[in-house]
């Protein structure tokens, strides 16, 4: 009682949907993306079934944002890429002048020490888990004297602090982050040291 649909045929006229017709918006926010002074990347795995490859081979997806701050203009792009490699972020973010926070993946660093207008900076979330994973595995009667909570009691600090500036100008968010939040990085890096 209806038509039958190969999952294979939909999924082929969803890409070519996509190519013919999103790739001129996707490019456009691709140009609009350098705009930002402060983006963030990450990438991921995804498994691939596809000819002419293991089954279950792994690829990624590669996710490049405008920071939060820009809720009213937020810019999310999506890029699947066969691996891991250091070429894909270095041509994706070939016309990006400012700072791009990462996980603390190599192949960034890589690309900042070829450019002096490309700035990497970690990323407060991926540093915190480590640090939480230690306190876990810690018996509980010693985690609130283990390093690793106090680690986590000052980027919980810089949390606070950084949440407040969701609602300010961006002068506002300067000021505050300049009498506020630096000094606690500050003393986070002098502490760790």
């Amino acid at each position: 009682m209806g038509l039958n649909i190969d999952r294979a045929d939909m999924a082929h006229w969803t890409i070519l949907c996509a190519e013919r017709y999103l790739s001129v918006f996707y490019d456009y926010l691709h140009e609009r993306i350098y705009d930002y002074h402060v983006l963030q990347a990450d990438e991921t795995p995804v498994l691939v079934s596809k000819e002419n490859r293991t089954e279950g081979s792994k690829h990624y997806m590669w996710v490049y944002r405008t920071d939060k701050m820009y809720l009213d203009k937020q810019i999310v792009l999506y890029e699947y890429q066969p691996s891991r490699n250091a070429s894909h972020p270095r041509a994706f973010l070939k016309d990006f002048k400012g700072v791009c926070v990462t996980d603390g993946y190599q192949a960034y660093h890589t690309i900042e020490k070829e450019r002096e207008d490309l700035r990497i900076a970690g990323c407060w979330s991926h540093a915190r888990r480590r640090f939480d994973e230690a306190v876990k595995a810690l018996p509980k009667d010693r985690r609130k004297s283990s390093l690793a909570y106090l680690a986590l009691k000052q980027i919980q600090a810089i949390y606070r602090e950084e949440n407040k500036l969701a609602s300010m100008t961006i002068e506002e968010r300067l000021k505050h982050c300049q009498l506020t939040v630096k000094p606690l990085v500050d003393a986070y890096f002098t502490w760790i040291k």
